[in-house]
C-alpha cells in the first residue's frame, strides 16, 4: 500500500473515531416540541491491518423550529455535531412512510505556532420511516463527504474522502413521548485523494477502494418530540364553540 493509500485511509479512520448512527425517526418533532437522546453504543473500526472496538456514547438534544424542521446538535465520543432535518411528507399523516433528509456537520480546527489543522465532516442521510402501529422502522442511507488539511512549516497535506452506507433501525414507542431505538450502522470509504507538498515539491493521488469501515452498533432512548395522537392517524378537526366541525 503506497504513502497516499496510508494517508487517506489514515484521514478515514480520524474522521470516524467517535462516529454515531442516525439514531432518530423520519419524522420531525414538531412546532416547539423538544426531543432529548441518550446514545450508548459500540463502534468497531476496520482496515486491513486490522480492527479495533471502543464503546460509545453520546447525548443529542433537537428542537422543532416548525412541523416540518428540526436544529439541534450532538455531543460524546462524537466530538460534537450540528444537526438538521427537513421532512419532505405531510407531518400530520401517521399511517403513510415518512421520509425526510437530515444534513449534519463537525468542524474542527486547532495550531501551534507554526502549523494546524483543520477537519470538515459531514453526513447526509436520507431517512425513509416505515410506520408499524404506533412505532418506526426507520432506514437512512446516507453520503458523508470528509475534509482534513494539515501543515507545518513549508509542508502540508490535505485529503478528501467520498464515504457511504446507511443504518436501519426500529424506534419502538413505549410512551407518548418515549422510544427505545435499537440501531446498526455501517460507513464504507467510496473513494478520495490527497496531496502533499513540501518546499517547491508536490505530488498527489486519487484512489477508491482502498479498504477501511465502521460499524456502530447502539440503543437510543429518545424522550420528548412529537406525542401520539391518541391512536388516530391524522390531527383532528378544529371545532366551533357550538360543537360543530370546521371543515
Amino acid at each position: 500500500m503506497n504513502i497516499f493509500r496510508v494517508a487517506l485511509l489514515s484521514f478515514f479512520l480520524v474522521a470516524s473515531i467517535g462516529c454515531a448512527g442516525t439514531m432518530q425517526t423520519a419524522r420531525t418533532n414538531g412546532t416547539g416540541n423538544f426531543q432529548f437522546g441518550v446514545e450508548p453504543g459500540a463502534t468497531i473500526l476496520s482496515s486491513s491491518e486490522g480492527s479495533i472496538t471502543a464503546p460509545s456514547f453520546n447525548l443529542a438534544g433537537r428542537y422543532g423550529i416548525t412541523d416540518t424542521i428540526d436544529l439541534g446538535a450532538r455531543i460524546g465520543t462524537a466530538l460534537y455535531e450540528i444537526q438538521s432535518k427537513f421532512m419532505l411528507t405531510d407531518p400530520n399523516d401517521q399511517s403513510g412512510i415518512a421520509m425526510s433528509i437530515a444534513p449534519s456537520f463537525t468542524a474542527i480546527g486547532a495550531g501551534t505556532g507554526d502549523g494546524g489543522s483543520f477537519y470538515l465532516g459531514t453526513k447526509i442521510p436520507f431517512l425513509i420511516g416505515i410506520p408499524v402501529g404506533d412505532s418506526e422502522l426507520t432506514i437512512a442511507p446516507r453520503l458523508s463527504p470528509s475534509f482534513i488539511t494539515a501543515g507545518s512549516g513549508d509542508s502540508d497535506v490535505t485529503g478528501f474522502i467520498l464515504s457511504g452506507g446507511g443504518s436501519v433501525g426500529f424506534a419502538a414507542r413505549l410512551g407518548d413521548t418515549f422510544w427505545i431505538l435499537p440501531e446498526i450502522s455501517v460507513e464504507i470509504p467510496f473513494v478520495g485523494g490527497a496531496t502533499a507538498s513540501s518546499g517547491d515539491s508536490s505530488s498527489s493521488e486519487a484512489s477508491a477502494g482502498f479498504g477501511g469501515s465502521i460499524i456502530n452498533i447502539g440503543v437510543g432512548l429518545l424522550f420528548g418530540g412529537r406525542p401520539a395522537y391518541n391512536g388516530t392517524n391524522v390531527m383532528p378537526p378544529a371545532t366551533n364553540t357550538g360543537g360543530t366541525v370546521i371543515p
